[in-house]
């Protein structure tokens, strides 16, 4: 590094001021020059060197300012800062420097002229505050466009009432461009009673420091809007709030919205309703004649006792097929009823600890008992005394209408196998049979109510038994699932969590 250029040397004459202020100089964490009238340096310190790339000041010494600039930044000296100088006598501004290996960087720059037309330049390198300042600029950028994207409506208002900040939701909300939003104290137009709201609101905020939400309705242009706010208080260090952060959403659509899934689920509920009575009214009204018709048949099958078998035997087939019909119906008439009330009372389902084996085993048993040659096997894998939380009524039923279907649908020889046991996650009942099965292509519609498959047209049912199954295993909390191969039989399996309830146990 070279000495001091005789500007400096000149300084006290070596004295000790002069040499502390050399070394301050050499030492200063800015660039600082000396050019002389011409613009060619004199002196550089090794912060100035080291700025632009050069390892000593000999090499720029003699030389002109213009070497350390690119052709922009020469241009935006001489067009902007030395006119300054020759008017001012002094320039500072942002100016692109380049260094000796032809890199550039921002330049924050000093000029000052001297009285003998000398210039003092102070630079520092500032490309990682301009880095910086890009990137949050970026950033903000990014943020504005975020909120901006939002459906709710933003601003920022200071507790004078001044606005300083609003995203174009607000804007549209309020019937505003936000360039008259923004600076303004009070707006001379827009929806004024949403206005008055949120100048009321911001006032509790402001006086409270704490944040406040609510839900409030107003009339604009002859429609009645409600809107969600919530209002955050910005504080000081101090703990004093100078501004106030405002949320307004509207939710005049969604509150319409939710009016409306309430009635409906409140017309639901009453047609529902009305189903239920129907279909009791109906049903029980089908009693009456179908006992009417049954008490008939039966008188008039003890009257044709009275006569020779052979002059009968036509009528009594005739009668048989009659009676068939008529248990169809009343099955049916059961069937419907039953449906009925599962449907409408599942919510009124109180399940208790049940003994489970000890309930199948019975069913089992009655079965068999009804049966010159018994058909039902039986097989309990569950725990001794094992409990779980359920319904006696409700899971019988579901178990007798699948030993029902199994033994309706297969042949008289062939078992209808029950086994119970615990699963993974708690404990299963599987009634499998060796009868005709189903229909691969018809599986999909098993649990319809009404529904038979093709295969079994001339074996009487209703087509209700597997609906109730299904209704009834999720009213106890479980559900149901079935495989099957047409000709080869079919297994229904009643699945259900675990658990063991305290309290005493239903038999």
């Amino acid at each position: 590094m070279s000495s001091p250029g005789p500007a400096l040397e000149g300084r006290g004459d070596g004295s000790a001021d002069a040499a502390a202020f050399r070394q301050a100089v050499e030492l200063a964490r800015e660039g600082f020059a000396l050019t002389d009238r011409l613009g060619c340096f004199t002196y550089l310190n090794r912060e100035h060197v080291r700025l632009f790339g050069y390892d000593t000041a000999d090499e720029l010494l003699g030389q002109s300012w213009r070497v350390l600039y690119a052709d922009d930044g020469v241009r935006r000296v001489e067009g902007e800062a030395l006119p300054a100088l020759a008017e001012r006598g002094y320039w500072h501004g942002h100016v692109m420097a380049r260094r000796r290996d032809g890199t550039q960087f921002h330049e924050d720059l000093t000029l000052s002229a001297m009285p003998d037309g000398r210039i003092v330049c102070n630079c520092r390198d500032r490309t990682t505050e301009v880095t910086l300042a890009e990137d949050i600029r970026a950033r903000e950028g990014l943020l504005r466009q975020f909120i901006d994207s939002l459906e709710s409506g933003v601003t920022i208002r200071q507790c004078d009432g001044r606005y300083e900040y609003a995203n174009e939701p607000m804007a549209r909300m309020l019937d505003l461009p936000v360039r008259e939003i923004i600076g303004r104290q009070e707006l001379e137009r827009g929806p004024t009673e949403l206005l008055r709201i949120m100048r009321e609101l911001d006032a509790q905020v402001a006086a409270s420091g704490r944040r406040f939400e609510t839900e409030r309705s107003y009339q604009w242009e002859g429609r009645e809007q409600t809107v969600y706010v919530a209002k955050t208080p910005v504080s000081q260090e101090s703990g004093v709030v100078s501004h106030v952060c405002t949320l307004v959403r509207d939710v005049t659509r969604k509150r319409k919205l939710e009016r409306e899934a309430r009635e409906v689920g409140e017309r639901r509920q009453h047609y529902a309703e009305m189903q239920r009575e129907f279909i009791s009214m109906v049903s029980h009204e089908f009693r009456t004649p179908l006992t009417a018709i049954q008490g008939t048949h039966y008188l008039v099958e003890q009257h044709l006792k009275q006569f020779p078998t052979d002059a009968v035997a036509p009528m009594v087939r005739l009668l048989g097929i009659q009676a068939e019909s008529l248990a169809t119906m009343r099955d049916l008439v059961d069937q419907v009823l039953r449906l009925n009330r599962i449907e409408h009372q599942s919510a009124e389902v109180q399940l208790r600890p049940l003994r489970v084996g000890h309930l199948l085993e019975r069913v089992v048993t009655s079965f068999n008992a009804a049966m010159v040659a018994p058909r039902v096997e039986w097989s309990n894998e569950l725990p001794a005394e094992f409990l779980a939380p359920s319904d006696a009524t409700r899971l019988r039923t579901a178990v007798e209408n699948l030993i029902s279907n199994g033994l309706k649908y297969s042949p008289a020889d062939k078992p209808v196998r029950v086994r119970a046991g615990l699963t993974a996650e708690g404990w299963r009942i599987v009634v499998a049979d060796e009868g005709r099965g189903i229909p691969e292509a018809e599986q999909a519609k098993v649990f319809q109510p009404f529904f038979r498959s093709s295969n079994v047209a001339r074996v009487s049912g209703t087509g209700l038994g597997l609906t109730i199954v299904k209704r009834l295993a999720e009213s106890l909390g479980g559900g149901v699932a079935f495989i099957s191969r047409e000709n080869a039989g079919s297994s229904f399996v009643l699945e259900f969590s675990s658990a063991q309830p305290p309290g005493p146990a239903t038999p």
